[in-house]
């Protein structure tokens, strides 16, 4: 890689970016999150809730766009139910928390919690006609030798 000759040692630097606002909206399987403020740049980084946005960029000094994936079902949110929105720019940060929780932001619970009540659903009448069958072919044995011991009786 070829460095850059800088004789008059030249430093650069750059505002802190700064959260105004955010519009969200929602996808199949997550949300697409505009987060307007200033002097953002690309590369960037931005996790929202400790979630990481997924392909964030800067369109111009104002604005960042990402795709936020749902949360994990088991997702605890706040109490005031806000997230905090965090931006890395150029290894300056800032953090606002006014990224409203939504619940359909978050995955459905994991297949095992619905698996809780169907199996019971399912084993419990299967265990009752299997007794019910099993209580109907005692009565029907019974009865049948009881015929049969009749038919004896009377044939002789």
């Amino acid at each position: 890689e070829k460095e850059i000759p800088n004789p008059n040692n030249l430093l650069f630097s750059f505002d802190a970016p700064k959260i105004e606002s955010y519009i969200s909206y929602l996808i199949g399987n997550g949300s697409i999150v505009t987060v307007f403020g200033m002097n953002y740049h690309n590369p960037v980084l931005v996790t929202i809730g400790g979630v990481e946005c997924h392909f964030p960029n800067s369109t111009d000094s104002n604005t960042t766009t990402c795709f936020l994936p749902k949360f994990d079902s088991d997702f605890e949110t706040p109490e005031d139910g806000n997230l905090t929105i965090h931006i890395l720019v150029g290894g300056q940060t800032t953090e606002s928390d006014i990224f409203v929780f939504n619940e359909a932001q978050r995955n459905d619970p994991p297949p095992a919690s619905k698996m809780k009540w169907l199996i019971p659903a399912i084993v419990i009448p299967c265990f009752l006609a299997l007794l019910c069958a099993v209580a109907v072919t005692i009565i029907l044995v019974k009865r049948h030798k009881k015929m049969k011991a009749l038919r004896k009786m009377f044939k002789n």
